[in-house]
């Protein structure tokens, strides 16, 4: 009786998720201003370098939508302004547990696409998924992307669900149901009645 309570609470949190990490899958020497695992790429031009990095904040259900927010920081070296073809970032190749999808519905772009020279920029797009997709749900992806000017700079960067760290943080869904968002090191809890 006491596993198939167990199993069944374990059963209802897995259905209860509303945030998944990911992560990149290759170039990943760098980090987000906010400590997430980016991918970065070096672009050349006139004898200069500048940098791009991409992340993702991850696959989230938001006012009844699933949606993933994609995050460009450029670091802009050059002597003329960097611009990301804002039109042609496409969330493509979703794999799922039970399918996949071809291409995402672009709904939103903040942040400058053009980031001055000698400045550093951020910017971002947000893409939905069917409404029959949970977070949870999602394998991985791809994001394709292209700078427009100076140089035209194209490139498909491939993310994957991030493994789950050792961290706790705050608890979303709530006690006994555990889920991890923010985290700070793991310290072990003893042992509970639920366990």
């Amino acid at each position: 009786m006491r596993r198939a309570v167990v199993l069944g609470l374990l059963f209802l949190n897995a259905a209860c998720v509303s945030h998944v990490a990911f992560r990149p899958r290759e170039h990943v020497d760098s980090e987000s201003p906010g400590g997430i695992p980016a991918a970065s790429y070096s672009v050349e031009h006139d004898g200069r370098s500048s940098e791009v990095r991409l992340w993702t904040t991850g696959v989230e259900r938001e006012e009844g939508r699933t949606i993933v927010r994609v995050e460009f920081e450029v670091e802009n070296r050059f002597a003329v302004p960097i611009v990301i073809a804002g039109a042609d970032v496409h969330v493509e190749a979703i794999e799922l547990d039970d399918g996949s999808i071809d291409r995402l519905e672009r709904v939103a772009v903040h942040g400058s696409v053009s980031t001055a020279p000698g400045a550093v920029g951020i910017s971002g797009c947000e893409f939905v998924f069917p409404e029959d997709v949970g977070p949870g749900d999602v394998r991985a992806f791809s994001v394709r992307w292209k700078l427009a000017e100076p140089v035209v700079f194209e490139q498909q960067t491939a993310f994957r669900r991030a493994p789950i760290p050792a961290y706790r943080g705050y608890y979303e869904v709530g006690f006994p149901l555990f889920y991890y968002r923010h985290s700070r090191p793991y310290r072990r809890c003893p042992p509970g009645p639920w366990l």
